[in-house]
C-alpha cells in the first residue's frame, strides 16, 4: 500500500504505462491469501503488475512466482537532493541521535 497512491499512478502514467487495474491496499495493511488471489485474478492477461518495494517485501514469500500470471515489477526508487543536502543530513542525524536505542 502507498500513502498517496495517486502520486504513484501519476508517475506510472508519466512513464507511459496504462494502469488497467488498481487494487488499493492500505499503507500498513497485511496481505492475505484472499487479497493476493484477487490481485492474481485481476492481473491475469495483463502485461505486468507493479508493486512498491515495501509491498514486495510483504508478499514475496506468499507468492509462487512460477504460478503468477504476469511479471511483477518493483520500481527502484531513489531520492536525489539538489540543494541543502548538508541541512538534510544534519536533520537526519539529529533525529537519529534523539531516538531511543532499540
Amino acid at each position: 500500500g502507498v500513502a498517496r497512491p495517486e502520486a504513484l499512478l501519476g508517475q506510472l502514467a508519466d512513464a507511459g504505462a496504462t494502469v488497467a487495474v488498481n487494487v488499493p491496499v492500505g499503507d500498513h495493511e497485511r496481505y492475505t491469501e484472499g487479497t493476493l488471489e484477487r490481485v492474481r485474478r485481476l492481473t491475469d492477461g495483463l502485461d505486468a503488475a507493479v508493486l512498491t518495494g515495501k509491498d514486495w517485501v510483504k508478499v514475496r514469500r506468499l507468492i509462487d512466482l512460477d504460478a503468477w500470471p504476469v511479471p511483477l515489477l518493483v520500481p527502484d526508487l531513489a531520492i536525489e537532493v539538489f540543494q541543502s543536502a548538508a541541512a538534510l543530513e544534519d536533520l537526519i542525524l539529529a533525529v537519529v541521535a534523539s531516538s531511543p536505542a532499540p
